[in-house]
């Protein structure tokens, strides 16, 4: 988190709109579904105005990278000031745009949550279905009713996308032609550099991290195409 302008007077007009916000984002009574899960839109109807009457409002920006997409969020003062939270990022299923804007939408709402310390109800499971992809509850279908203010992880989340042997074995593969008997003294430092730190060993690589562990590899092994063999050989 970084505080910019004035920490002061973003950090009073922080404080007292929290007192404001409800940290527990509970469900109305309505009965609508057995689920416990704020929408984006619950979060966001929860602290706006509580947000403008302290003259703050917030402001999120998508990112991506080789790991997956994400937000970066903020909280802009009307003085110019701002508190700068970390960016929150997570690896779609898929890329498919549905997938990819169902992450993102999670991405804005669990950064919300985080950065005005609310909590999305008693039965938040801090993401466990959005990493292991179990089903959700099933919200109430005897009375033909919709839950559109609580739902659940996007239900085509998958499984941790750990490396499969095959791609294990090409990195080892690939590893060995490279850094030949040292390879096994080198393993560890590349699973550090494929996962910037996050992962000790090969084994524990996501798919991703594998996969640009590859690409290193194999670019290693391209050969350097020489003046003599680049297009045309020289005359003798």
């Amino acid at each position: 988190m970084v505080i910019t302008g004035n920490p002061a007077e973003v950090a009073a007009a922080y404080v007292a709109a929290r007192k404001e916000i409800k940290t527990l984002l509970e469900k109305d009574g309505t009965g609508h579904s057995n689920r416990s899960y704020p929408t984006l839109a619950n979060v966001l109807n929860s602290i706006t105005s509580v947000l403008l009457e302290h003259n703050l409002v917030v402001m999120q920006e998508t990112t991506s990278n080789e790991f997956g997409v994400g937000v970066s969020t903020s909280l802009l003062h009307s003085s110019g000031s701002s508190i700068d939270f970390a960016p929150l990022t997570m690896q779609p299923a898929d890329l498919k745009p549905q997938t990819v804007g169902s992450t993102i939408t999670y991405c804005r709402r669990y950064a919300l949550v985080s950065a005005l310390g609310m909590v999305g109800g008693k039965e938040d499971d801090d993401g466990a279905q959005g990493t292991f992809g179990e089903k959700p509850k099933a919200a109430s279908a005897a009375n033909g009713h919709h839950d559109d203010l609580w739902d659940t992880p996007a239900a085509h989340a998958k499984k941790p996308d750990t490396l499969s042997p095959d791609i294990l074995s090409r990195i080892t593969t690939l590893g060995v032609e490279v850094y030949g008997k040292d390879f096994a003294t080198q393993a560890g430092k590349l699973a550090e550099w494929a996962s910037q730190g996050a992962r000790k060993t090969l084994g524990e690589l996501r798919v991703a991290e594998g996969e640009k562990l590859i690409r290193s590899l194999e670019k290693k092994l391209k050969p350097v195409t020489s003046p003599e063999t680049n297009g045309h050989k020289q005359a003798a």
